[in-house]
């Protein structure tokens, strides 16, 4: 998987790497009925995909938090509304930020745009994130783009 090589190559070159989790969030439950009129009961704000149980919500041990590393964790799809990541990162004095991780549609570009807005250089790793479609990936990372910062495949670096 590309995103290993990623975050795990940012930490030889001695860059500051932050470790940002979900947490499920549980709401009260909803009933929704979908355009196609199935009836769908969910907990608003529940992790959808994966579920917590699943295997692949598992940690990789190689990109696990490392001693000393900064562990942040959320309760929304972007850092900077549920964390104290802009403050941090400003106390820090970072800059610039290449952001990957899963999903490219949700948590990612809304963790690129939140700091974008907060005046961070955001770079998206396009080939070290992803999500449930191709099509998905590319629509998420042509809207950020347009507006935001810059995406870009590792090898182009």
């Amino acid at each position: 998987m590309v995103c290993k090589g990623t975050f795990c190559e940012a930490r030889e070159f001695g860059l500051k790497t932050f470790c940002i989790y979900l947490l499920t969030r549980k709401i009260n439950p909803v009933s929704l009925t979908t355009s196609n009129h199935f009836d769908v009961n969910i907990v608003v704000g529940d992790r959808i995909w994966p579920r917590n149980d699943d295997p692949s919500w598992q940690i990789d041990d190689r990109v696990a938090p490392q001693s000393g590393e900064i562990v942040l964790h959320k309760t929304t799809s972007g850092p900077v509304n549920s964390t104290k990541l802009d403050q941090l990162l400003h106390n820090l004095g970072v800059t610039s930020l290449v952001v990957v991780g899963l999903t490219t549609d949700v948590c990612v570009t809304q963790t690129a745009r939140e700091t974008a807005d907060r005046g961070f250089r955001v770079v998206v790793a396009e080939d070290a994130c992803t999500t449930l479609s191709e099509e998905m990936h590319k629509s998420a990372l042509l809207a950020f783009s347009l507006a935001f910062g810059v995406c870009e495949k590792q090898r182009n670096w």
